[in-house]
C-alpha cells in the first residue's frame, strides 16, 4: 500500500485517496490542497464507472438479474402501478450506459 500512496503523491491533480476493504480503511490521505476527508465530494464522471463496477458486483452476486433486467423490476414499491410505457422498456444497461433518455 505504501508504493500506491507514494505513486498517488506524485499525480497533481488528484486530491484524495481513500481505500477501504471489509470496512476497514487501509489509507486515507490527502494531496495538494485536497478537501477534507470527512466531507462528500463530487466526483464527476467517474461516478458512472463506480456506479457500473457496483452493478456487475451485484449481478455476479444473483442481487440483480442484468443489464437487460428492467428497471421497474429493480424499483419495485417505489415503481408506479400503471408505468408509462418508455419506463417499463427502461433496463439496468441503459441506465448504466446513459442511455435512459430522462
Amino acid at each position: 500500500m505504501a508504493q500506491t500512496v507514494a505513486a498517488a503523491e506524485r499525480l497533481p491533480r488528484l486530491r484524495s485517496l481513500l481505500v477501504l476493504r471489509d470496512g476497514e480503511t487501509l489509507a486515507e490521505h490527502r494531496f495538494n490542497g485536497g478537501p477534507p476527508l470527512d466531507r462528500p465530494v463530487n466526483i464527476k464522471s467517474a461516478s458512472k464507472s463506480v456506479l457500473s463496477a457496483l452493478a456487475g458486483i451485484a449481478i455476479a452476486r444473483g442481487v440483480l438479474e442484468g443489464a437487460d433486467q428492467p428497471v421497474v423490476s429493480v424499483l419495485r414499491a417505489d415503481a408506479p402501478a400503471d408505468p408509462d410505457p418508455r419506463l417499463a422498456r427502461l433496463t439496468l444497461g441503459n441506465l448504466l450506459s446513459m442511455q435512459a433518455g430522462l
